[in-house]
């Protein structure tokens, strides 16, 4: 019988590519490593990408729910913990918990992923080498972020527009879930981006975007840090994804060596 492997951890270290100007890891790089993780917890248990690929089936996230406490930066460790909280027919609740070397938590972030069937874009009941290999341990993080409630369209916002390109469509066919959060990041008024992080994000993917094409983000500024973000498909004008950003005056680690501030532009 297979060991089951209800936890799976691992340590990674922040290299140049993955930071912007200030020396901290960029929240989309981030994200690209929590994802990373989970992968890496599926080849595990014997179900890597290809091996689902290849069954025409994927894992699909549906929605998330983070807190970020500080931003790792260049050149420091950290460990990555992720398990399954709750497991059922069709869909998945997933944690990460990320820690430094002194075992500070740094962020904590909740996501649900639903099983999908590539070939008719239908929902597929998750294979029991799943549920044998990773089990369920019913301790989330966060709860209630992946419900779907009813959508009051903004009246107050700015408009920016992203053009979707070969890059942004992954493994599963549609854009990548990470784009969003990249576009979200382009989208946020220059002195926002450059003083503040983001330490909380909400994300509800409500439809999926495959073809080229053009996305357009309604961004609202809620005040006190917080932005709601309506991604829109202008040539179908169909909601993509709902989200919400709360930013925050940004924390280094102590001794922190790299510039926190932002040279004039050139």
């Amino acid at each position: 019988m297979q060991e089951s492997l209800p936890r799976y951890r691992k340590t990674i270290q922040i290299g140049y590519r993955s930071v912007i100007q200030d020396g901290r890891i960029s929240p989309a790089l981030l994200w690209e490593e929590l994802e990373e993780a989970a992968e890496e917890h599926c080849r595990m248990v014997g179900m890597d990408i290809f091996t689902l690929l290849n069954r025409g089936e994927a894992w699909i996230l549906k929605a998330g729910d983070s807190r970020i406490k500080r931003y790792p930066v260049y050149d420091e460790k950290i460990t990555i913990e992720t398990w399954i909280s709750s497991l059922d027919r069709y869909k998945g609740q997933r944690e990460y918990l990320l820690r430094d070397k002194k075992g500070e938590v740094l962020g904590e972030i909740s996501t649900l992923w639903v099983y999908l069937d590539l070939k008719r874009r239908t929902l597929k009941a998750i294979p029991e080498e799943f549920h044998i290999g990773w089990g369920s341990q019913g301790h989330p993080l966060h709860r209630g972020f992946g419900r779907k409630s009813k959508f009051i369209p903004a009246e107050n916002y700015g408009t920016a527009s992203f053009r979707i390109r070969r890059r942004d469509i992954d493994s599963s066919a549609h854009v990548h879930n990470i784009r969003y959060l990249e576009w979200l990041c382009e989208s946020i008024p220059e002195e926002i981006y450059h003083k503040c992080q983001i330490s909380g994000f909400t994300v509800f993917y409500r439809k999926e975007m495959r073809t080229a094409g053009t996305v357009d983000i309604r961004s609202e500024n809620l005040g006190g840090g917080q932005f709601r973000h309506d991604y829109y498909d202008r040539g179908s004008s169909k909601l993509l994804c709902s989200a919400r950003s709360f930013w925050t005056e940004k924390i280094y680690p102590e001794n922190h060596s790299f510039p926190v501030s932002i040279p004039a532009a050139i």
